[in-house]
């Protein structure tokens, strides 16, 4: 039933079932964590895991959340209830639909995002040499 040796793991990072396309990135996280002697795996939400064996969830690339969110919230809200999310349910939830920019928009976080992010990039198209492949074309 469960693939995962869960009471010899200290991190999970929670993935998706079917990946569009592999993660070219939790697998350097995991050996990252491992070096400091922690115990470390990847393993899909929608596994039959005991989470609670689990110490720290957290969730990296569950790319296909939004096809099944009731599902995916009742099991965030389950992990939640019996071990440690890096980000509690209260906050996945909130994220799980994109009217949390409104929120943040309201709060000026959204709009200073975007407005630091358009400076970086044209402070970057300045400094570096002409490069074919970054387009730094802004609009005065």
């Amino acid at each position: 039933m469960d693939k995962f040796q869960t009471d010899r793991i200290d991190i999970a990072f929670v993935t998706a079932s079917d990946m569009p396309k592999p993660d070219e990135e939790t697998h350097l996280i995991v050996a990252a964590v491992e070096d400091k002697g922690l115990r470390a795996d990847i393993i899909p939400w929608d596994s039959s895991v005991d989470w609670a064996k689990i110490p720290l969830v957290a969730i990296r690339t569950t790319w296909d959340y939004f096809k099944r969110l009731p599902e995916f919230l009742a099991w965030a809200r389950q992990v939640d209830e019996v071990t440690q999310l890096v980000n509690p349910f209260t906050v996945i939830e909130w994220n799980s639909h994109k009217r949390y920019l409104v929120d943040l928009e309201k709060a000026f976080i959204y709009q200073n995002i975007l407005v630091n992010l358009a400076i970086l990039c044209y402070q970057i198209c300045r400094i570096l040499p002409h490069n074919p492949s970054l387009s730094c074309k802004f609009s005065t």
